[in-house]
């Protein structure tokens, strides 16, 4: 059998993608994340939580010129990434999701005091719309050298159905384990515009290495902030696919969200304790993010 080249390394063939249901032991989904990068979880939301998100959300999505709009990294559809200011069922059974929050302890929790999230953010793809570049979201933290773990962990839940047809998110299992997924940016000068375009794959690589799943609304698909990746393109005719994102990242570094300008603290208290303090609301490490002196922020939100 041949080698397959994942840009200019030569790697064997990637695995196949492997589905499990969301309910599985911690120690499986950490196992089978290990190995191949990434997981589908099937049926990790209910089709009632399902439901009352996308009804929380059409409001603020249907509203004209909304979110960040930016073809060189997220295309040309519509992204809202204060998602829990407009939708409490992702707040409240969504951001702290029990499934989420172990996989991703199981990852970085060796690597930190605490989690934080990354990011919460919901994207409708619109027919039309191009295939991403396929990148891996560590790039957020491309320039610090030397990493050796991933620093985060990303989870892709289908509000609507995904599939080739309409965009579903494309994955390269395997790809956490390439030579070049720790390669840290050494420009400077790239560093202020983003390293995506500088580090992502040009169009064409790679896609004989990448699977696309089919995913019902409710399912999800996770993978590690190394394991390349990027939305699919929709080439349906009248079919909006809409994505919710759930990121966490060692408690740190810099999250890819500013949340406590996103969530400052009279919108954050409304939210549940351990939502505040994935927000950022907590200290790290004892010292990181104090307020006067050993000061916990989460007192901001008390009383």
């Amino acid at each position: 059998m041949s080698d397959i080249k994942a840009g200019n390394v030569v790697n064997p063939p990637a695995p196949q993608l492997r589905r499990l249901p969301a309910g599985s032991s911690s120690l499986c989904l950490h196992d089978a994340m290990n190995e191949d990068g990434t997981i589908v979880l099937e049926d990790l939301l209910e089709p009632d939580i399902v439901s009352r998100i996308n009804r929380e959300l059409d409001p603020i999505m249907s509203e004209p010129n909304h979110g960040l709009m930016d073809a060189d990294i997220v295309g040309a559809g519509r992204r809202l990434n204060s998602s829990l200011r407009y939708s409490s069922t992702i707040v409240n059974f969504v951001a702290a999701h029990p499934v989420l929050i172990g996989l991703a302890e199981s990852f970085l929790l060796e690597h930190c005091d605490t989690l934080q999230i990354a990011a919460v953010h919901v994207s409708d793809i619109y027919p039309g719309e191009p295939a991403q570049s396929l990148h891996r979201d560590d790039y957020n933290w491309g320039h610090v050298k030397g990493r050796t773990h991933p620093l985060s962990i990303t989870t892709i839940i289908a509000l609507s159905e995904f599939s080739p047809i309409t965009g579903g998110t494309r994955v390269v299992p395997g790809s956490h384990c390439w030579p070049d997924a720790y390669e840290a940016s050494t420009r400077r000068d790239s560093w202020s515009e983003g390293i995506y375009a500088e580090k992502s794959y040009p169009p064409g690589s790679n896609e004989h290495l990448v699977v696309q799943p089919k995913l019902a609304p409710g399912s999800a698909l996770s993978v590690l902030g190394v394991t390349v990746h990027g939305a699919g393109a929709n080439i349906s005719v009248d079919v909006r696919r809409r994505g919710l994102v759930v990121s966490y990242c060692v408690g740190w570094i810099r999250a890819t969200h500013a949340n406590l300008l996103l969530y400052p603290p009279d919108v954050a208290k409304t939210f549940p304790l351990p939502v505040q303090r994935l927000l950022g609301y907590q200290l790290e490490a004892k010292h990181c993010g104090q307020l006067e002196q050993g000061v916990d922020p989460i007192t901001l939100l008390e009383g």
